[in-house]
């Protein structure tokens, strides 16, 4: 997925599917790996608070990506932030 890509196309469900199929297709290419760090994350506050934050700019770069495509949501921020996988 490249912002630059999401740009260019205008259709909002292609652009959401895209994007969200692109961090879908990461997730489960390193599901092992997301795994172990899941499960420290119940064990070790270091790794909950990295994972956190990871998880947090990732929502926030995925909205960012995807900013201007029209979405019919009265609240644009809050359904791209629902789609978030």
């Amino acid at each position: 997925m490249s912002a630059e890509r999401l740009r260019i196309l205008r259709d909002p469900a292609v652009a959401i599917a895209e994007a969200v199929g692109a961090l879908t297709d990461t997730f489960q290419a390193r599901e092992a790996l997301l795994r172990v760090f899941l499960l420290l994350g119940t064990r070790h506050e270091a790794v909950r608070a990295e994972g956190s934050r990871v998880s947090i700019e990732g929502n926030r770069n995925f909205a960012e990506a995807l900013r201007h495509t029209p979405v019919a949501h009265p609240d644009p921020e809050a359904a791209l932030d629902f789609a978030f996988p």
